[in-house]
């Protein structure tokens, strides 16, 4: 009887080839999930504070301050004038939202003029909570509107001074 000489279906060079095309596939596949998470994130904030915009102009209606309870002096723009999640804004009226559960805290210099009827305040992703923002942007907000902001200062400063105050 002939003895067959049996050729490996794969040879170890094609299998090392597969695996690192899977694990390719793979780090593209995690980098686009860890993209998407972050911009669910980011939309879920925008949202939420767009939402409350209209607390602020009644606010205003009422001849209410606006509150940052990080200061004694409300929010009077200074580095300390930080809003507080889920405190009221003005006098009993909706809260703060919650941006710590997206990864985003609340900028200083928050501030509003009363007599203009404008204010500003701003938030940043601080997935760390160390008071840096992670990729230097600031979700600014003032009585135009909400947008994102490249390199805002961290600070809020950049919010104030388009808010024109």
């Amino acid at each position: 009887m002939k003895k067959q000489n049996k050729k490996p279906i794969f040879t170890l060079i094609e299998i090392l080839l597969i695996l690192v095309i899977l694990i390719l596939i793979t780090s593209i596949i995690l980098v686009n999930i860890s993209t998407i998470k972050y911009s669910v994130q980011k939309n879920t904030v925008l949202t939420e504070l767009r939402e409350v915009l209209p607390v602020f102009k009644s606010c205003f209606t009422d001849n209410s301050d606006i509150l940052c309870v990080t200061n004694p002096f409300g929010c009077d723009g200074s580095s300390s004038a930080k809003p507080l999640s889920d405190t009221s804004i003005c006098f009993d009226s909706e809260k703060w939202p919650n941006v710590e559960k997206n990864n985003y805290v609340y900028a200083g210099f928050a501030i509003y003029d009363k007599r203009l009827g404008k204010y500003s305040f701003g938030v940043f992703r601080d997935k760390n909570m160390d008071g840096i923002s992670d990729d230097g942007n600031i979700i600014c907000c003032s009585d135009i509107g909400c947008s994102e902001q490249y390199r805002g200062a961290v600070n809020g400063f950049t919010c104030v001074t388009r808010a024109g105050l």
